[in-house]
């Protein structure tokens, strides 16, 4: 099959060990802006303020705390690494 290996030798590189992306990062993420947005809606009386200022996801987590660390360019890679 041509799509078993990578064409190109480009990688992610993640802080903590191999294979783990930002996938648990971002669900952090998302659990506590569905938290403070959940605890400001059962707080809030919506008859003195129908349109309440909800906070933004980029403003209750830090984007550069999470894991990955971009990608970047591997020109020695094996060809075990090379395989999705």
């Amino acid at each position: 099959m041509t799509d078993s290996y990578r064409k190109t030798p480009v990688f992610s590189m993640t802080v903590g060990g191999h294979n783990r992306g930002e996938k648990s990062d971002k669900q952090r993420a998302n659990r506590q802006e569905r938290r403070v947005i959940g605890q400001m809606t059962h707080t809030l009386a919506f008859d003195e303020d129908p349109h309440p200022v909800l906070p933004k996801k980029r403003e209750l987590s830090n984007v550069w705390g999470f894991r990955k660390d971009g990608r970047r360019w591997w020109p020695n890679a094996h060809e075990s690494d090379m395989r999705k």
